[in-house]
């Protein structure tokens, strides 16, 4: 593979020479690179011919690379020949590149200007899964991966999300490292635009796979789930969760809610009492439905392998079919199943099945940037024993609340969400605040909303933006 993209760019320079990138293997010692950060990388490409400079010696490594002038390179690297014949030169060059998916219309209007990095990034991204050499050399199982990248690159965030992955690719792929800002975090400055010296490192990379450098990144985040073989167990997972609410169908990743008819007059001597309701023996099941949260089952299904344990008791109920009640999913995570059902809790958590949480009517207007239409809520009330030695904080209560943002709402979103949380909460606790408190926070597409009341119990609501 190195040896076809070796040639390729070799022949490739020559078409450039018209545009600037004089590219030639016999020119004499470029004269303003002697202290520059690419120096050998522009020095080893000019060995071999690959690039040259401008007839007064110069390289010019800051000077910017136009639109037009990095896609003639990138489709000549991937071998897609152009006709640079027309009027202006780069118009079928940039036809071919739109038709071809390569570039979007953004792009496309501005082949004059010069190219900023989001869109080098999208680019080789794109010609990297069309072309078949380059495709089968970087795109690997383990590459797939590249996403991890989102918590290694600080500076991508508020890019459109193809954009953001087009940039993780490059550093999963080794041929970008971005940089080190002030304090310490790798930026890749999105928006700032392609230098002929980043141009040369580029290539440089592209030909070479022993030139290219992966910046660490950390290992994917392990969630703790239940394992099937004590879930599946009655008698052993019942004492530690509400197994008479709901049966695990574990093929299809959803709960089964168990729903018994009221059948007293129409089968007077068939019922019996369950939990202090008069029941007949006619069992039927209520699958949630899915048009409020198309997510749901699997977020409760996830939930539910988090949280159940041979640790503590996690109380599970679905209100459908109860009078006067909201259909909602409630997980009561407490010490024991006594505390359970005498409201003791760590922390719940409660699912809306039908229709949102009116969070702005329920604090009864008191912050006016509440949310009418929230998805879940989470009551947090402690994370310690009565006699923690680990004062308000237990690492065990903190993985289990951790583990349960991250099914509810991925890992990279799940995991700031649970920081937030941790940080007021922690703020609360040592501050000894006994005021009330409303906050509103957005965290990638989810809203929370805050509120802390006198007694420091924290109430979350949690809202997806569209």
């Amino acid at each position: 593979m190195k040896k076809k993209l070796t040639s390729l760019i070799l022949g490739m320079g020559m078409i450039l020479s018209s545009i600037a990138f004089s590219f030639a293997a016999n020119q004499v010692a470029l004269s303003d690179i002697g202290s520059h950060w690419a120096k050998d990388t522009i020095l080893n490409l000019y060995g071999k011919g690959i690039i040259g400079g401008y007839p007064d010696n110069t390289y010019r490594p800051q000077n910017a690379v136009t639109t037009a002038e990095f896609l003639k390179l990138a489709l000549e690297t991937s071998g897609i020949k152009g006709d640079y014949t027309g009027s202006p030169w780069h118009q079928q060059l940039m036809n071919t590149a739109f038709e071809s998916g390569i570039i979007n219309d953004t792009i496309y209007n501005q082949p004059d200007g010069p190219i900023q990095r989001k869109d080098v990034a999208a680019v080789l991204a794109a010609l990297i899964e069309k072309n078949t050499d380059l495709r089968s050399e970087f795109i690997t199982g383990e590459s797939l991966d590249y996403i991890g990248y989102s918590k290694v690159v600080s500076d991508t965030h508020g890019l459109p999300e193809g954009v953001q992955h087009s940039i993780y690719k490059l550093f999963e792929y080794g041929l970008i490292t971005g940089s080190t800002n002030s304090g310490g975090k790798v930026i890749y400055q999105p928006e700032s635009d392609l230098t002929r010296a980043e141009i040369a490192v580029i290539l440089e990379r592209l030909i070479d796979p022993g030139k290219r450098v992966k910046v660490e990144k950390p290992e994917p985040y392990q969630v703790t789930f239940a394992p099937e073989s004590f879930l599946s167990d009655y008698n052993r997972a019942v004492d530690y969760t509400s197994l008479t609410y709901y049966d695990i169908d574990f093929e299809n990743e959803r709960l089964l809610f168990r729903v018994w008819e009221r059948d007293e007059v129409t089968d007077p001597e068939n019922y019996y009492y369950h939990d202090g309701i008069k029941v007949s023996d006619t069992l039927s099941y209520h699958v949630l439905e899915e048009n409020f949260n198309p997510r749901l089952n699997k977020q409760v299904y996830d939930l539910m392998r988090v949280l159940v344990g041979e640790e503590k008791y996690v109380f599970i109920f679905n209100s459908h079919g109860h009078e006067d009640d909201r259909d909602r999913v409630v997980f009561h995570y407490s010490h024991n199943v006594n505390n359970a059902h005498a409201g003791i809790n760590y922390f719940s958590i409660v699912f809306s099945e039908t229709e949102g949480f009116n969070n702005k009517a329920n604090y009864h207007n008191a912050h006016q940037g509440f949310s009418e239409n929230a998805a879940i809520t989470l009551n947090l009330v402690k994370l310690f024993d009565r006699y923690s030695q680990d004062g308000w904080l237990k690492p065990f209560y903190a993985k289990k609340l951790k583990d349960s943002m991250v099914v509810l709402f991925g890992e990279d979103t799940g995991i700031k969400i649970f920081d937030y949380i941790i940080n007021q909460y922690m703020t609360r606790q040592e501050s000894q605040i006994r005021e009330e408190e409303y906050k509103v926070k957005v965290i990638d597409n989810i809203q929370i909303d805050l509120y802390i009341a006198p007694g420091g119990v924290g109430h979350y609501a949690f809202t997806y933006l569209k």
